[in-house]
């Protein structure tokens, strides 16, 4: 690690916070013209003397242009500004961790020389009433009266995680380079590459870029230099504002008269100030920015990933990195290693002149520098590493002096912490908050000389927070404290899965999400398959639907029904006689597998097959009309028909379904739905037709998603003990027959068991909870939760989560991501009455 000649800084002792703090106080009252003429010989640079806040604004940038989204930093200087998406780097076990370490260093050797990169991580403020607003969930007119209760309570638990201050910080994450160019055009041109070779480099780290409007950059400047955010000085837009605007001379506003603060008072050697006015007692706000001095002599990514996500603090943590000439620098290098060699040769031929040897007055401050140097040289020949100017800059915003010097400790005692020296800028307040925000300034000469292993060290990655606007509230992210809202519908498929042992609170969990999507998509359709008849408070409680199906009952389910659109594949055609060919096989297997008979033979399967046609012809000539839907009866008959013994066999086998005591299913379809939310429930069937009555129910479902489809309806499917299915080889393949084309259809299925080891050992269980691009995971038993980490790539650090949790607490996986969750309801909420109906005590 080098520090830069002419850096000249003190490398002194880190001394504690109130050390630290009692310094900067007495330094206040000294004479502030000779501590200012002292800055400015040690840094070896003109200070920025701007006379009026306007002038200050004007410091940050000569020009803008909103076409290419480019700034005009300074003469010939351009800058293009990306948002980037954070991954989940804080809680990555050591393979990962190291591996995204690896990518970022990569990226930072892919720069050239010519450019500057500055990484910019920056905490702004947001009013809350109006983030609130976004996630509010609201009952439709006509609605059950009890959705009113919920969204309320919804609402309620919410607003808690958000928080009930009038500001809520909300991260950003900038990437900002800077290029030398005589115009915008060869600026924008020499960036294209550039942006094409960061977009490659952040997808493969799991994130993604966008190119930030002139807009959002000229709201940051605003939000920082005056007392509130745009939004509430009523600038919504201040491009366009600006136009509208002129002073009270009958002058038109520039960009900088409208953001500039009415009073700036930078006479401090350590902070800057904002006023409303120049009367005392006026509102008013403090930045202090500080910079790093002094790193340990060894280093880990934890510094930056703690120093970025301070709690409760307003912050800008800023990395300007500047690549260098390699070949230049080895020759820097190699001066310095022939200097220190010359100096040792000396001591060497004064200790043998004087009759002793050097390793007996061995000069040990000589020999770690050379060691060093030797070690850089190698590093740069041998291991891949490029060389790199870097600075690191915390800018910390209060709206009271109290309130900033509390910030200042809680970031010099993580400092302290990672055995970091961190200090004010003295006097340099104001250029340092020009090199910390994404303008892409680099005019400080406080810069270190790092290899690229030791730049990459400030991952700027911490912990991913989804909060997608019509995403469902899954809780409150356990490592960043904030909201997370998921929109399935965003996904690569909608497909998911619910894991618990039981008593975990699975179904309470559930529960919760239904009565979400009901509120937050109205148009869309719920359908539960309830085997334990567990749903039925909900169902009752928000008008809902259930179709009941027992021997004894009159509600009937005709599992030869079709569709023209029936068994849509993943290309968008169907085949309704071929796929309903198959789901009869399956469905007459579950009934020989209840009278305890062996899976279907050979023969029987070719019978099946061809009275399959046979009865389907008349359907088919008929795309399909109601009228003209055969039925098991009819199945039977054509059975009976068949010359060969197997056919006349498995008819016999079929009668008691056909004509005797279990005849339910042989019956013309009578379910006549009209809600959107529906319950099957066949906890009064016999266990041994559990898996027929459940395969009956997700064809009829199947037949459902086909019309929902064509009216553009989505369809959420919940199936719960789906291990139930399993055991039926042709079951277990229909349901992911559904969970592969659900995204045809519109459909976003979950499925949901207890039972973890029967799904893990299964074939297609595996599969289905591959595929799933979205599972909520809670309390695991040890031996499932190995498999379970290595089905969705959960790391060992995030899987003690759901290592006995606490009820509420699990790990949600969305997409590529995962995050650790807490979702507590109050048991005097209607959302806990009404949800947990085991007796037991689910969420706390």
């Amino acid at each position: 690690m080098l520090i830069k000649k002419n850096e000249k800084l003190k490398t002194e002792k880190v001394k504690s916070t109130k050390e630290i703090m009692n310094d900067l106080n007495r330094q206040r009252y000294q004479n502030m013209a000779y501590m200012k003429k002292k800055a400015a010989k040690k840094v070896k640079m003109k200070l920025l003397e701007p006379k009026t806040p306007n002038e200050v604004i004007q410091a940050f940038f000569q020009d803008f242009d909103a076409d290419t989204k480019l700034f005009k930093i300074a003469d010939e200087k351009y800058s293009a500004c990306y948002e980037y998406s954070d991954i989940n780097f804080a809680k990555a076990d050591s393979e990962e961790a190291l591996n995204i370490l690896i990518k970022w260093r990569d990226y930072l050797n892919s720069l050239n020389e010519s450019l500057h990169a500055q990484v910019v991580n920056a905490n702004t403020p947001i009013i809350t009433e109006d983030f609130k607003k976004r996630y509010r969930l609201h009952a439709q007119p006509g609605m059950n009266p009890n959705f009113d209760k919920l969204a309320n309570e919804f609402n309620g638990i919410m607003s808690r995680t958000i928080g009930e201050s009038d500001f809520t910080l909300a991260t950003h994450r900038y990437l900002v380079i800077t290029v030398d160019a005589k115009s915008y055009k060869e600026a924008y041109k020499q960036l294209l590459d550039v942006e094409h070779s960061a977009y490659q480099k952040f997808r493969e780290l799991d994130s993604s870029l966008r190119m930030v409007e002139v807009e959002e950059r000229l709201e940051l400047l605003y939000d920082l230099f005056n007392l509130h955010p745009h939004e509430v000085d009523g600038y919504k837009n201040i491009l366009e504002s600006v136009k509208e605007m002129k002073d009270s001379t009958g002058h038109s506003y520039t960009v900088c008269d409208l953001i500039a603060p009415k009073y700036l008072n930078m006479r401090e050697d350590d902070l800057i100030e904002i006023h409303e006015s120049n009367t005392p007692g006026s509102p008013q706000k403090f930045i202090r920015v500080m910079y790093v001095a002094q790193l340990p002599s060894t280093m880990t990514p934890r510094f930056y990933n703690r120093i970025t996500s301070i709690e409760n603090v307003n912050s800008i943590v800023t990395l300007n990195i500047q690549p260098k000439n390699n070949g230049k620098f080895l020759k820097a290098v190699g001066k310095q290693i022939t200097g220190i060699k010359s100096e040792r040769l000396q001591k060497i031929k004064k200790a043998n002149k004087n009759g002793y040897s050097y390793d007996a007055v061995r000069d040990e401050n000589l020999e770690d520098r050379l060691a060093k140097f030797l070690e850089v040289r190698d590093d740069l020949l041998k291991n891949n590493q490029r060389v790199f100017d870097n600075n690191m800059l915390i800018v910390l915003i209060a709206d009271n002096y109290n309130d900033l010097n509390n910030a200042t400790f809680k970031a010099m005692e993580v400092a302290s912490e990672m055995i970091v020296d961190i200090k004010a800028l003295r006097w340099l307040q104001l250029e340092g908050l020009i090199n910390a925000l994404p303008f892409g300034h680099n005019t400080l000469h406080l810069q270190r000389t790092l290899t690229s292993d030791a730049t990459a060290l400030n991952v700027p990655f911490s912990s991913k927070d989804i909060m997608d606007v019509e995403g469902i509230y899954a809780g409150q992210n356990l490592i960043s404290k904030r909201g997370i809202w998921l929109d399935r519908r965003k996904l690569k498929n909608g497909n998911g899965a619910v894991l618990a042992t039981s008593g975990a609170g699975k179904s309470f969990y559930i529960k919760d999400y239904i009565e979400q999507l009901l509120l937050k998509y109205p148009e869309d359709e719920v359908v539960i398959l309830d085997p334990q008849g567990e749903y039925k408070p909900i169902i009752d409680a928000l008008d809902g639907e259930t179709v009941k199906l027992s021997p004894n009952s009159d509600t009937y389910i005709n599992p030869f029904d079709a569709d023209l659109n029936y068994g849509l594949d993943e290309d968008g055609k169907a085949d309704p006689v071929k796929e309903k060919t198959e789901y009869i096989l399956a469905f007459c297997q579950s009934l020989l597998s209840s009278t305890g008979e062996v899976a279907l033979t050979g023969e029987e399967r070719s019978i099946i097959d061809r009275c399959c046609g046979l009865i389907y012809a008349d359907a088919e000539m008929h795309r399909f009309a109601k009228e003209y839907m055969p039925n098991l009866d009819k199945f039977y008959n054509a059975l009976l028909e068949q010359n060969e013994y197997d056919a006349k066999n498995l008819a016999l086998t079929l009668e008691r379904f056909v004509h005797g005591s279990l005849s339910i299913f042989s019956h013309d379809t009578n379910v006549k739905i009209k809600k959107r939310l529906i319950s099957f429930d066949i906890s009064a069937l016999p266990s041994s037709m559990q898996t027929t009555g459940y395969l009956v129910i997700l064809d009829h479902v199947m037949n459902r998603l086909a019309h929902n489809h064509s009216l553009g309806r989505n369809t959420w499917l919940f199936i719960d003990e789906f291990h139930i299915l399993l055991a039926n080889s042709y079951a277990a393949s229909y349901v992911a027959k559904i969970y592969k084309v659900g995204r045809k259809f519109n459909a976003y299925n979950t499925i949901i068991t207890q039972n973890i080891a029967d799904v893990l050992n299964n074939e297609q269980g595996r599969k289905m909870l591959s595929n799933s691009e979205f599972a909520c995971i809670l309390k695991q038993k040890a031996l499932d939760l190995p498999n379970i980490q290595e089905i969705f790539d959960i790391s060992s650090e995030l899987a003690t989560y759901v290592q006995d949790p606490p009820h509420g607490q699990g790990i949600v996986v969305y997409g590529k991501d995962k995050m650790p969750f807490y979702f507590p309801v109050g048991k005097d909420t209607y959302i806990y009455q009404l949800n947990n109906t085991s007796g037991r005590v689910m969420w706390e």
